[in-house]
C-alpha cells in the first residue's frame, strides 16, 4: 500500500510512520520542511513540500495513493491562545484538510483523519460517547468543522475519524509538558482537580489509527480514550508518586487564564469521555499507572531527577539487518562513522563480544577539548536493539537506544538519545544550543558515511 501522511513529524505522527514502515507500506510525507522531516524519518520515503494553509497539495509528483492518514495541525497547547493563535489552530486543521482533499486525482480506498475529544461539551456532567452531540465552544466548533472536512470523502471511500484524548507516551506528549513542575516539587492539580482527564497512551492511539487504516469494517467516529480515564486530581497524584515528588501546589484557574488564555477553560473543565466502539480489553495500557510507568524514563522513576533533551532519527540502508547489526556490534567501526576532527580512538572493550554489561572506553575531542568516555551496554538483543549508557564522560546523562528492522529489502536504523549536560545551570543553558547542533551534525555525518562503510564491509 502507498500511504500519504500529514503531521508525520509530530509526537503521534512519528509513531504512525514507524508502524506503517513495519507493516511494509510505502510512504509519502507531505510537510513544510522535507529536509527536517528526512532527518527525523529517514531517506526511504517520498517527501512533498507543502504548506497546508497556503493552497492545495500538488499530487502531480505523488500520483495516486491507496490511503491517507491526516494528522496535521498546530499544537493546541503550544502557545497562549491569542486571537492569532486560535486562527492558526483553526487554519492548520480545517483549511489545511480542505486543501489536502482538493487536489486528489483519485480517491483513496481509505482515509483516516484526526479529531479530538474537544468535540464534546466539556461542562457535560454525564458520560459522553461517540453518539453524544457536540458542544458550542471554540474547541467543539473546531472539531465539528474539521470532521466535516474529513467527511467530504465519505461517499467515495471508507472514512475513519479518530477523536484523540490527551496522549501520553515517551519523549513528548502531554506528560512531557506536565512532568517538569512535578520533578521540581511544585506540581499540583489544575483548578479544582475534579475535571476528567481522558487520556490515551500513544501506543494505543497508533493501534487505533492503524486499525482504521487496515480493517475494512472500521468506519465512522472513534473516541480514542483509555478505559481507565481519571480525574485531574487522580492523574496528579499518580504522576507525583511516579516521580517521587509531592504535589501540594494547585494551580488556580485565574493563574492558568493569565498564562494560557482561553486554553485554561479546556484545562480546568472536562466531561468523562468513553468509547462505545472500542474493545477495552484490547488496550495495551488500560490504566494510567501503566501508561505513566512506560512513558517516564527509568532514572526519573527511580528518583534521579535530571531534565533531559532528546534527539531521534531514522536511516534506511540497502543491507540486511544481520549485516547492519554486525557492523554496529564492532566498536572499532565507531571511528569510521565519527567525524575525523573528533579524533575518535577506541581504548578498550571489557568483553571480546558485545553483551549486556560490556564496558567500552574511548577518547575523542569535542570542540578541541580532549575527552575520555566510558559506555556500558545496558540492553543487547541481536538484530533488534541495543542500548548504551554513559558511565563516565562529558554528559550528566547519555542514554542511546539503537533499533533495527527490515524494510523495503534493506534495514531501518533508528536512534533515540536522551542527554543532559553537567549541572552548571547558567553555563549549561548557554552551551545547550551549540551542543544540540554538534550532536545533530555528528548524526548527519554518520548518516552520510554509513552506507559506504557497509558497502566496504
Amino acid at each position: 500500500m502507498k500511504i500519504l501522511i500529514t503531521g508525520a513529524t509530530g509526537f503521534i505522527g512519528r509513531a504512525v510512520v514507524r508502524a506503517c514502515m513495519q507493516a511494509g507500506y510505502s510512504l509519502v510525507i507531505a510537510t513544510r520542511s522535507p529536509a527536517k522531516a528526512q532527518q527525523v524519518l529517514g531517506d526511504c520515503h517520498t517527501y512533498c513540500e507543502w504548506d497546508a494553509v497556503s493552497g492545495p497539495l500538488d499530487y502531480g509528483s505523488i500520483g495516486p495513493v491507496d490511503g491517507v492518514i491526516n494528522l496535521m495541525g498546530e499544537g493546541v497547547a503550544d502557545r497562549r491562545w491569542t486571537r492569532a493563535q486560535r486562527q492558526r489552530i483553526w487554519d492548520t486543521r480545517v483549511v489545511g484538510t480542505r486543501h489536502l482533499l482538493m487536489g486528489l486525482a483519485r480517491q483513496p480506498a481509505v482515509y483516516v483523519g484526526a479529531s479530538a475529544i474537544g468535540y464534546y461539551d466539556h461542562t457535560h456532567r454525564k458520560t459522553v460517547s461517540e453518539s453524544t452531540q457536540p458542544g458550542s465552544d471554540f474547541m467543539s466548533q473546531l472539531c465539528v468543522a474539521w470532521e466535516a472536512e474529513h467527511a467530504r470523502l465519505s461517499d467515495s471511500c471508507r472514512v475513519v475519524i479518530v477523536r484523540l484524548g490527551v496522549v501520553i507516551g515517551p519523549d513528548g506528549g502531554a506528560l512531557a509538558a506536565m512532568r517538569g513542575p512535578f520533578e521540581w516539587g511544585v506540581g499540583g492539580r489544575l483548578g479544582s482537580g475534579t475535571q476528567w482527564m481522558n487520556w490515551i497512551h500513544r501506543a494505543d492511539a497508533v493501534r487505533i489509527i492503524m486499525k482504521g487504516l487496515i480493517e475494512a469494517s472500521a468506519s465512522g467516529r472513534y473516541n480514542a480514550v483509555a478505559p481507565g480515564n481519571v480525574t485531574n486530581q487522580t492523574l496528579t497524584r499518580q504522576l507525583a508518586q511516579a516521580v517521587r515528588r509531592p504535589a501540594i501546589l494547585p494551580v488556580p484557574e485565574r493563574a492558568l487564564q493569565l498564562a494560557v488564555g482561553g486554553l485554561a477553560t479546556v484545562l480546568v473543565q472536562g466531561a468523562q469521555v468513553v468509547s462505545d466502539r472500542l474493545d477495552p480489553d484490547a488496550f495495551i495500557f488500560p490504566t494510567v499507572e501503566s501508561a505513566i510507568a512506560d512513558a517516564l524514563p527509568l532514572d526519573i522513576r527511580e528518583g534521579r531527577h535530571t531534565v533531559c533533551q532528546s534527539i531521534t532519527g531514522m536511516q534506511w540502508v540497502p543491507q540486511t539487518v544481520d549485516t547492519v547489526f554486525s557492523f554496529f556490534s564492532d566498536a572499532r567501526n565507531l571511528a569510521r562513522i565519527t567525524p575525523q576532527f573528533m579524533q575518535f580512538r577506541l581504548d578498550s572493550q571489557s568483553t571480546s563480544a558485545m553483551q549486556v554489561g560490556t564496558d567500552i572506553r574511548y577518547r575523542l575531542r569535542v570542540r578541541g577539548l580532549p575527552i575520555r568516555w566510558q559506555s556500558r551496554i545496558e540492553q543487547w538483543t541481536p538484530n533488534q536493539c541495543f542500548v548504551d549508557d554513559q558511565v563516565a564522560g562529558p554528559y550528566r546523562v547519555w542514554h542511546h537506544t539503537h533499533q533495527f528492522w527490515a524494510y523495503k529489502g534493506g534495514t531501518v536504523v533508528e536512534d533515540s538519545v536522551r542527554y543532559a549536560l553537567p549541572k552548571v545551570p547558567i553555563i549549561s543553558r548557554l552551551v545547550q544550543p551549540w551542543v544540540a547542533r554538534d550532536i545533530a551534525s555528528i548524526f548527519a555525518y554518520r548518516n552520510r558515511m554509513l552506507p559506504a562503510c557497509l558497502e566496504q564491509g
